[in-house]
């Protein structure tokens, strides 16, 4: 089992660790928010690409103080790089709004670039 990882800046936070053999919990903290500035999907992927292989994603968001649509964004990239590696992912523990986006997001196709 891989030690857990810590990402902090002045008004985030990204813990992320193995619950299982695998299952990884990315828990969220603090103010994600544009003006905030927020971590690249970057380390999430690595985490992804590690041995044994993640499965399942967990995306814990309870001690978010404020969001905007930064935070979106990034769970909507963890999500596209966790389904592209077919791997399950539990949004339960994201702000209903975020949820809604997401779900909204999702059914609507993207546009083919003119």
């Amino acid at each position: 089992m891989r030690p857990a990882r810590d990402i902090t800046h002045a008004s985030y936070a990204l813990h992320d660790d193995r619950s299982g053999d695998d299952t990884l919990v990315i828990r969220l903290a603090g103010s994600w928010t544009l003006e905030d500035g927020l971590p690249a999907t970057t380390a999430l992927q690595e985490h992804l690409d590690i041995t044994p292989r993640v499965r399942r994603l967990i995306v814990d968001a309870h001690d978010v103080t404020a969001w905007d649509s930064g935070l979106v964004t990034f769970v909507r990239e963890a999500v596209a790089q966790s389904t592209s590696r077919q791997m399950v992912v539990d949004q339960q523990g994201l702000p209903a709004g975020v949820q809604r986006l997401l779900a909204l997001a999702a059914a609507v196709p993207e546009l083919a670039a003119a």
